[in-house]
């Protein structure tokens, strides 16, 4: 029996609530936490170490075979592992605001395990449940809006709270998130009890021998990477210029976070009218022209907070519209017997190559300039974005999950 399609309001009310979630955890992680640990008086080589809970977020394709293959009797295929995981989140958040917060971060590993793995059967979920291609490529800016107003709830409403009342109520007004989210999937969002959850092991290799996965697999690998070095480099570019740490943080955190939302808003109408492939071309075109424009400035970019954060939000939007249509191109060249796990390979690789260009962002910088490293990742983004966007649709499979 193969998954029965639902309609893309029932499934916005399903999942929205849970990628929200999903991405407040995210930005929890990637910027509250450090700062937190930072105003703790946590030491600088401990905090660093915050950074490895990224990790399962982008290792997550290690274990997404485990996700297609196993389902629950009673809950149903996805609904089972959401409920668990979300279950393990909440939890673990639970005991953390019992906790310092260095003592807390042990078990914030655990908790960014349960949350990947979420994350990736609610994208198999939605890859399932859509009814064609088109929809599909509606569900990518679904996902993508969903996670950027999450992380703008983790990493700065979190921290407000955090400033004003504390670790322990912070960390629980995020469990208090965690564990409303899986309240609008219903059991009957999928049936239980059919033989979708008999199938066969998913195999990791089986999107890349496509031609269409290969390509898109190798394309967001570097469209990653060149983003994490152009998006990086330009942080520490501000940083360079001498723009208050404050002003930074309100480009990135609130301007960039509202406009990521907006862009993931706007990225379902140009996916109506252009469609992804389009979608993704030109937004990584316009994006690319912006990072032209860090290359001319280089280190004479004013340094003032409004002009930071109105570039930010420009850069942030068309990055929102371009990971939009990425995840609806990703979505269209997944299987549909292992939605799952080709989808989680895809955003594994992505994620993975961010945090390996923004790694290397500062190395680039002492060797090469600032110009040069925005031109590179300019360069970068522009191709890898015309490359992915020739991807096309995967090959139905046939009932029973088997090619």
């Amino acid at each position: 029996m193969i998954t029965r399609p639902i309609s893309l309001g029932r499934a916005t009310f399903a999942v929205l609530p849970l990628y929200v979630a999903f991405g407040a955890v995210l930005g929890f992680i990637q910027t509250a936490l450090p700062a937190i640990l930072q105003r703790e008086g946590v030491p600088l080589t401990l905090v660093g170490f915050a950074t490895l809970l990224f990790l399962p977020f982008g290792l997550s394709a290690l274990w997404a075979p485990l996700v297609d293959r196993y389902g629950s009797e009673r809950f149903g295929r996805r609904r089972g592992w959401i409920l668990v995981c979300q279950g393990i989140v909440v939890a673990a958040l639970l005991i953390c605001a019992a906790l310092e917060p260095h003592t807390a971060m042990l078990l914030l590993l655990p908790m960014g395990v349960a949350a990947a793995t979420m994350d990736v059967a609610l994208d198999g979920f939605l890859v399932e449940t859509a009814r064609d291609d088109a929809e599909r490529a509606l569900r990518g800016p679904l996902k993508a809006g969903g996670v950027y107003g999450g992380m703008l709830i983790g990493s700065t409403a979190i921290l407000a709270i955090y400033e004003r009342l504390g670790w322990t109520n912070a960390i629980l007004v995020l469990a208090a998130l965690a564990l409303l989210a899986p309240l609008g999937f219903a059991r009957d969002c999928e049936p239980s009890g059919d033989d979708r959850l008999h199938r066969p092991w998913p195999k990791l290799s089986a999107l890349t021998r496509r031609p269409n996965g290969l390509r898109l697999v190798v394309s967001s690998i570097a469209l990653g990477v060149a983003l994490g070095l152009g998006i990086s480099g330009f942080r520490l570019l501000l940083v360079a210029i001498g723009l208050p740490l404050a002003s930074i943080g309100v480009a990135f955190g609130v301007a960039g976070g509202l406009a990521g939302i907006v862009g993931a808003a706007f990225a379902g109408f140009l996916g109506r009218t252009l469609g992804s492939s389009a979608t993704l071309a030109v937004s990584g075109t316009g994006l690319a022209l912006l990072l032209s424009l860090a290359a001319a400035a280089g280190t004479a970019f004013p340094a003032t907070g409004l002009i930071a954060s109105a570039f930010v939000a420009a850069c942030y939007a068309a990055y929102a519209i371009l990971y939009s249509a990425l995840c609806a191109l990703a979505m269209r060249t997944c299987a549909s017997d292992q939605a799952a796990t080709d989808y989680a390979i895809v955003q594994s690789g992505w994620t993975l190559a961010g945090i390996a260009g923004g790694v290397l962002s500062g190395l680039a910088v002492a060797a090469l300039g600032w110009p040069a490293v925005f031109l590179v990742a300019a360069l970068g983004v522009a191709t890898s974005a015309l490359v992915a966007s020739t991807t096309r649709s995967a090959p139905p499979a046939v009932e029973g999950g088997r090619p």
